[in-house]
């Protein structure tokens, strides 16, 4: 597979959230990327939300987010990354 066909591979777009900071990534398999993702991490991460899309649609989301960017994939949850995610937070009330 050459790499331009890599890069239009179907899959989603998906933010993840362990209370902090955003991931936003790529992935054909979503559970089995959080399963990987949660061994590195001492939270809980959640799924927030995904879509439909592509590694270059991936690149899009961060871009529209890098002055949020943190460090690599992960992203201050605040300002309009705050306001994209908020209609897909599951509401608890305690």
């Amino acid at each position: 597979m050459t790499r331009a066909a890599k890069r239009q591979k179907q899959g989603h777009v998906y933010f993840v959230w362990d209370g902090g900071p955003v991931k936003i990534g790529f992935s054909t398999d979503i559970p089995k990327r959080i399963a990987a993702l949660q061994t590195g991490c001492a939270h809980p991460i959640d799924l927030i939300h995904s879509i439909p899309g592509t590694v270059d649609d991936e690149a899009a989301f961060h871009a529209r987010f890098a002055h949020l960017r943190l460090s690599g994939e992960w992203f201050a949850f605040k300002g309009e990354l705050l306001e994209f995610l908020s209609p897909f937070m599951e509401v608890v009330d305690l």
